[in-house]
């Protein structure tokens, strides 16, 4: 047959995965009963130490609802002086800005670039015009060159 001669008692590679396949679902399938029975035990043990677990989080629930101060919302307005640690920071609306590259508190506490700007060392600079803050702040254009679409020497 085709040139394939078989011997007594051997088994094709097809033949061998599918009497593998049948003994392994011999061996894994057991009775409705079993299947509730193991269900219901699974259950109850999960029920109980979610129970015992839900006690224990209302007990700590409890013992942590004492008044607790929340720092996060007082921020620096209790101690403006903590700001004072990093330089160019200042006490804004509660929170430690930083006033030297803040655009909502550029320069001071409140004062807002336009769009379009950015702040620079405390002051608003348009960095596509400016010729000390040409492209970046800080970037200074050489005399004689002026400031255009944030490049030193820009000619259209």
């Amino acid at each position: 047959m085709g040139g394939r001669v078989m011997r007594e008692g051997s088994l094709t590679s097809t033949a061998s995965f599918a009497l593998l396949i049948i003994l392994l679902l011999q061996e894994t399938v057991t009775s409705e009963s079993d299947i509730k029975r193991s269900a219901g035990v699974y259950f109850e043990v999960v029920g109980k130490s979610t129970e015992a677990a839900a006690a224990r989080r209302h007990a700590l629930k409890k013992k942590l609802s004492v008044p607790v101060v929340r720092r996060r919302h007082m921020g620096c307005i209790a101690q403006p002086h903590v700001c004072a640690t990093h330089k160019h920071e200042k006490c804004c609306r509660g929170r430690c800005r930083n006033v030297h590259n803040d655009a909502m508190n550029c320069g001071a506490c409140g004062r807002f670039c336009p769009q379009g700007y950015v702040c620079c060392a405390g002051s608003c600079v348009d960095l596509s015009r400016d010729h000390a803050n040409c492209g970046k702040c800080g970037n200074v254009c050489p005399s004689g060159l002026c400031c255009q679409r944030g490049l030193c020497g820009y000619d259209e």
